[in-house]
């Protein structure tokens, strides 16, 4: 054997009995062993390789090649999906440029997404409702009508009801507690609306002998019937007003749910008691201007009643004209 061969695979040297032992080299048991746990420690970790590669592909990838390593293409769809609260646990957030979003949320991103959107990136995190209010959001330009602010001014707020104005009258005095005046032509409506609001409208009586001085005998008037704006019999319970030397004037009161106008029957009740008079005809008014009425006849009996509609804020008077037989 020659003397550079003892880098071979064996080598011989005497042994104590004058024999010869051969020594073979350990190299190659060693490469198969290595090569041996290389292979079972792939086949061991594979499943977790593939787990993480499938983490990172589409569905469709991910059923036609369960068991390829690289992800075509790849897609980091699984982890935002179901990303829908504030907070980390339910999904994988991006955050670009190794912002912090920590308390007290100095640092945001702008968001233009729905706020509910499975989809998001990220979310803002402003604060609106603790110093140092850090969050905020475009201003916005508001219009205050100068009603609002004269009720401000006079009444302290303007959270009243307003008056509604229908171009005549206004239609919701019961209610209203806040006239705001236009124009001051409407000075003298809101007035009467303010004074007739609380009783609805009212209806009062005089007799007057020729159309001049009031009768001194009593003269008893009923309120024999009343219909709504629709013509719909109201149920009240009729009630009675007299006149004379004393009080010349009675007066009905009606509540007007419907803030209109109700159509009102008058009839003179003692009939009996007026031997010494004749009727000469009935005069409406409401305000300054002229109110028609509809006469009602009363059977067997030179005398007549009336049939005339009071409004939700008015007054309006009516006045029997008599004379002596």
């Amino acid at each position: 054997m020659a003397a550079g061969s003892t880098a071979a695979a064996a080598k011989a040297h005497k042994g104590g009995d004058g024999g010869v032992v051969v020594q073979r080299s350990g190299r190659g048991k060693k490469i198969a062993v290595y090569a041996a746990l290389v292979f079972f420690a792939l086949l061991y970790i594979y499943p977790f390789i593939v787990q993480i590669s499938t983490s990172f592909k589409t569905n469709a990838d991910a059923v036609a090649h369960p068991l390829a390593i690289v992800p075509d293409p790849i897609t980091t769809a699984a982890f935002t999906a179901g990303n829908t609260t504030s907070t980390e646990a339910d999904g994988f957030r991006p955050r670009s440029g190794g912002k912090s979003y920590t308390s007290p949320y100095l640092d945001w991103e702008p968001y233009t997404g729905a706020r509910n959107d499975p989809q998001e990136q990220y979310r803002s995190t402003r604060i609106f409702n603790s110093p140092p209010y850090e969050g905020y959001l475009p201003a916005s330009t508001a219009t205050t009508a100068n009603s609002i602010i004269l009720s401000r001014l006079v009444a302290g707020n303007d959270f009243g009801v307003p008056a509604v104005w229908n171009g005549t009258t206004y239609t919701n005095a019961e209610e209203a507690d806040m006239y705001v005046l236009p124009q001051w032509t409407q000075f003298t409506k809101a007035l009467e609306a303010v004074a007739l609001g609380k009783c609805g409208g009212t209806l009062t009586l005089q007799t007057k002998l020729n159309g001049a001085t009031s009768v001194p005998d009593p003269f008893t008037y009923q309120n024999s019937g009343v219909t709504d704006s629709g013509g719909a019999a109201v149920i009240l319970e009729p009630t009675v007003v007299r006149t004379n030397q004393q009080f010349t004037t009675g007066t009905f009161d009606f509540e007007i749910a419907d803030g209109r106008f109700y159509t009102v029957e008058i009839r003179p009740q003692n009939l009996s008691d007026l031997g010494a008079y004749l009727p000469n005809d009935w005069s409406c008014r409401a305000g300054v201007a002229a109110r028609s009425v509809t006469p009602v006849a009363i059977d067997s009996s030179p005398w007549s009643g009336i049939r005339v509609q009071v409004g939700a804020n008015e007054a309006v008077s009516c006045t029997l004209s008599v004379r002596k037989i």
